[in-house]
Formats: structure tokens, C-alpha cells, sequence
């Protein structure tokens, strides 16, 4: 019977376990599904009770039941345990952007500034004074700085902090 099917369906039962409910066995009960099949009146009237009771307003008091008030509680623990996890992820992050921004535009201060003395240097050089080693060595350095600390891991942090905020 399509009425037997939906109450299955409803609790979430297999055929085996509402047979078992019933006292019939799991053939009986699907070719009673089937409807080709009839179930003994036992069966009938605790398949009807069970019918009774899901369609009643004593069956939405489940919704007070002590084990959905424990999955309701372990659900807001969860959920705030998750936002505090983010937003500590989306703190660090913002530590970091700032400390990159920081150190990009320091070390593109830095650039500059070799880059003012290297061309001082070059200038000099038609009066032979030899290019001094550290200069070079540091715009190097200052170079790689300014890679790791740059726009593109910026942008990213923007994005990881956007994505934090949003959760």
C-alpha cells in the first residue's frame, strides 16, 4: 500500500526494519507494499497506530525530545567553535597583510633609494670609482623582499580575509 511505503519512508526505515515493527515478515511486508498482499489485522492495527501517531500533534513533541535538544546544543557549540576558528584565522590574516604592506613599502623606499645612489654611483663612474659590492647585494635582497611581500600575497590575504568574514 502507498500509504505503508510514505510511512516507511517518513521514519526512514528499510522493509526489514518496519516488518520487524510489524511482527511480519520483510517478503510479506513488500508484497503488502506491492499490494499484492494483504497483512493480518495485528499488523494492520499497529501499522494504523503508527499512522495515528505521525500525523497527530503529539508527534511534532518530538521536536522537545531530550536527544534533538542535545543535537541542538552540540550543533551551537560546534558553530561557535567554527567562528571563533575563523575569526582567529581571519586576525592572523590581517596581522599578516599589514606586516606585508609594511615591509613592501619599506623595501620599495629602500629600492628607491639604491636605485638614487646606484645612478649617484654610475654618475661617478665616468670618474673611475668602482661600484661598490653592497650595493648591489642589497638591491638584491631588497629585490626578494619586495617579491614575498608582494602585491600578488597581498591580494591573496585580502581575499583570505574576505573569505573569513563571509563565513
Amino acid at each position: 500500500m502507498k500509504s505503508a511505503t510514505r510511512i516507511r519512508n517518513q521514519l526512514g526505515m528499510t522493509q526489514t526494519q518496519m516488518a520487524q515493527l510489524l511482527s511480519v515478515s520483510r517478503s510479506l511486508f513488500a508484497m503488502y507494499e506491492r499490494n499484492t498482499r494483504d497483512l493480518p489485522i495485528e499488523a494492520l492495527s499497529i501499522l494504523a497506530s503508527i499512522e495515528l501517531f505521525i500525523t497527530s500533534p503529539r508527534s511534532k513533541k518530538s521536536a522537545m525530545h531530550p536527544l534533538l535538544l542535545a543535537q541542538q546544543q552540540k550543533t551551537n557549540l560546534v558553530l561557535e567553535k567554527f567562528a571563533k576558528d575563523q575569526a582567529y584565522r581571519q586576525a592572523v590574516a590581517e596581522r599578516k597583510l599589514s606586516k606585508a604592506k609594511q615591509l613592501f613599502d619599506r623595501k620599495m623606499l629602500l629600492l628607491s633609494l639604491l636605485d638614487h645612489l646606484d645612478a649617484g654611483i654610475a654618475n661617478a663612474l665616468a670618474k673611475s670609482v668602482p661600484r661598490p659590492f653592497w650595493l648591489t647585494s642589497l638591491k638584491k635582497s631588497t629585490v626578494k623582499k619586495i617579491g614575498e611581500n608582494g602585491l600578488d600575497k597581498q591580494a591573496l590575504l585580502k581575499a583570505q580575509i574576505s573569505a573569513y568574514g563571509s563565513l
